[in-house]
């Protein structure tokens, strides 16, 4: 842990020549060969050995080495899980997932949390390269093998989140990279990023940051992946990885390019790096390049996402937002967020109690209608009380009024948490600059969203119309239970369920006894008063969204009863024809004095040479069976059978 701690490699130098000479004159030959092999990865690190990653040099062959250690293993394993570090620094995969491995096998002779952590990290990493090009028949092995790795470091970092939690991060991003989720990948490493700068881990905020960078760079994020490029440069240089900064050159010079020679760490730029510009001139272009980006677009979302983008590369700031004004009512609100749901966006009020938006900060430029330039919130007196800032270390703040003719349209706020002054003059202008295209697109954006909500709104009620017509089209209007036609079409679709799931269905056919004498005896209106009375019966009789009952037509119901034998249906049809019974409706023509109903019931479990409509002919000849022995009764047929009939 001493190497990630240090904040540069020499630190840990002394510290480890001193620790091999005492070990072999100790005679601790065990411990000696230990600090030997991290001496191998400081001198790596530093450049001082055969080639990038390698530990090799003039009195030290790696080969060699690893065949005279025998019985030390715990040399063994740190030379494995050491050379795995180096290849992750130095983006060598396939060292990589050579020695992870090899580390992996050889954990239980490391003691402590934090080594074997290491490789536990590590392994992950190599993991997560090995699913990129894996073969589909492989991938649901190496995705058990990384949970592993990834759910051991998190329950490290539960209890030491100091130590592992921007690790866990690390891992989240490379398994998204590996699965194509770059948004999930882009915000992992945001996360750990700024978990390891809060931790002060040299090593591994390097190793983020490059990776983020590099992430950027292979999804064609150049304005984006420039400047983390730059910044895990720094990073490294600070640390003293003088290798890994070789590398870098050799590898990203193009990106690199807007660095002076000073912080490439040599006087002159080769000539191949640079591209001949002065970085006033890159910047300009810059600009001009970002203004007419935004000119293009036209939906909100994509221009929030736009700036964001552009004004984190031109000034280094590591969030962006913007603060609409509704130029109807006057009130700020935070623009909603594309794939978040919401459609209104947030009051700010409400962001600043989520602690989404440094609401003194915000409230400062509206009252001054000044841009406001804050070397370090956390130790203003203005700001450092702001729920916002809470726990955070160092936070450079930047915000600009955006108007329009005098008026007020929006404010762009910029911060960077990485270091307290963070936004130069400079940088201020190319802010500026880039303010009064902001407006124009703005205007253009927040028109165009005006009118796809008024097409969103005006869909909305059109398939809302649609909906009422279609539940009117399937409902019978006097009862209120869905009609014939829609009885038939559900007939269909239950069948078709039964026969797939070879379970039964029954049908109840049901009759309102002498309604004909009924209407005649009292009316039409009381009959309508009626069946809307043996309607609600039926509908309270029924499973709710699992039955289907309907107005069959004149005094005829219907009901589907999906999943029911026929001994199930007919205690079904007996509660409803009780039921019916104790309404007490009078009817003076019925030889019973009281409305009444019959029923007829059939029950079958669907087979291929079976159609829906034999159903629906078996449950009507029941029906008319009960009729014909007398009316106020069920009866039943199953599988063509008549099973049962019961009288009142």
């Amino acid at each position: 842990m001493v190497l990630e701690i240090a904040p540069i490699i020499e630190h840990c130098e002394a510290e480890t020549d001193l620790a091999v000479a005492y070990g072999m004159r100790t005679g601790n030959h065990q411990s000696g060969a230990t600090y030997i092999v991290f001496r191998q990865l400081l001198r790596a690190l530093r450049g001082q050995t055969e080639s990038p990653g390698s530990f090799s040099d003039g009195v030290f062959d790696e080969a060699r080495r690893l065949a005279t250690l025998g019985a030390n293993r715990k040399a063994e394993a740190y030379l494995h899980t050491y050379r795995a570090l180096t290849a992750a620094l130095f983006d060598d995969g396939a060292a990589l997932i050579r020695h992870a491995a090899a580390a992996m096998a050889l954990r239980g002779h490391l003691e402590g949390f934090y080594p074997i952590a290491l490789i536990y990290m590590l392994q992950g990493l190599a993991v997560a390269r090995r699913l990129r090009g894996a073969a589909a028949s492989e991938q649901a092995a190496l995705r058990s093998e990384f949970d592993a790795c990834r759910t051991w470091l998190a329950q490290r970092a539960a209890d030491a989140p100091g130590n592992y939690s921007h690790l866990v991060r690390l891992l989240d991003a490379e398994i998204a990279c590996a699965n194509g989720d770059y948004c999930a990948a882009q915000c992992a490493f945001e996360a750990g990023i700024t978990l390891v700068h809060r931790v002060r881990r040299p090593c591994h905020q390097a190793l983020l940051t490059e990776r983020a960078a590099l992430l950027h760079l292979e999804q064609g994020l150049r304005i984006t992946g420039q400047p983390l490029m730059v910044a895990a440069y720094r990073l490294y240089k600070e640390w003293g990885a003088e290798a890994k900064l070789r590398q870098m050159q050799e590898r990203h010079g193009a990106e690199l390019a807007t660095m002076s020679g000073t912080e490439l760490g040599r006087d002159d730029r080769s000539a191949g790096s640079s591209s001949g510009l002065i970085s006033d001139t890159i910047d300009l272009l810059g600009i001009l390049r970002a203004s007419q980006a935004l000119r293009f677009k036209t939906v909100l979302d994509r221009l929030h996402a736009r700036v964001k983008e552009t004004l984190g590369a031109l000034t280094g700031a590591t969030n962006v937002q913007i603060v609409l004004c509704d130029q109807e009512s006057g009130a700020w609100y935070l623009p909603p967020v594309s794939g978040a749901g919401a459609t209104d966006g947030m009051s700010v009020d409400q962001a600043g109690q989520q602690r989404m938006l440094p609401l003194s900060a915000f409230h400062c430029v509206q009252r001054t209608g000044e841009i406001l330039f804050v070397e370090d919130a956390t130790r203003d007196d203005r700001f450092a009380r702001d729920a916002y800032f809470a726990g955070v270390d160092c936070c450079s703040l930047l915000s600009v009024p955006i108007r329009k003719q005098g008026v007020s349209r929006a404010m762009l706020l910029l911060e960077n948490r990485l270091s307290p002054g963070a936004f130069s003059a400079e940088r201020l202008d190319a802010v500026s600059l880039i303010a009064g295209q902001l407006a124009v697109s703005l205007d253009n954006a927040l028109m165009n969203a005006s009118l796809e909500k008024t097409v969103v709104e005006r869909t909305r009620e059109l398939w809302e119309a649609n909906q009422r017509l279609e539940v009117l089209s399937n409902t019978d209007a006097l009862t209120g239970l869905v009609n014939r036609r829609h009885f038939i079409e559900a007939l269909h679709r239950e069948w078709a369920r039964a026969l797939r799931s070879a379970t039964w269905i029954a049908i109840a056919m049901i009759d309102v006894d002498h309604f004909k004498k009924y209407n005649d005896h009292y009316g039409h209106l009381a009959g309508d008063v009626c069946l809307r009375q043996v309607a609600a019966v039926l509908h309270s009789s029924a499973r709710q969204h699992v039955d289907i009952a309907a107005r069959y037509g004149g005094e005829e119901f219907a009901v589907i009863m999906p999943g029911v034998d026929v001994d199930m249906a007919r205690l079904v049809a007996e509660r409803v024809r009780a039921a019916v019974n104790r309404l007490g409706v009078p009817h003076a023509q019925s030889n019973f004095g009281l409305a009444s109903v019959s029923i007829g019931i059939a029950a079958v479990m669907p087979s291929g040479d079976m159609v829906a409509e034999e159903l629906l002919y078996r449950a009507d000849g029941a029906l008319y069976h009960a009729k014909r022995n007398g009316r106020d009764r069920v009866s039943a047929i199953a599988a063509g059978r008549l099973v049962v009939a019961a009288t009142s």
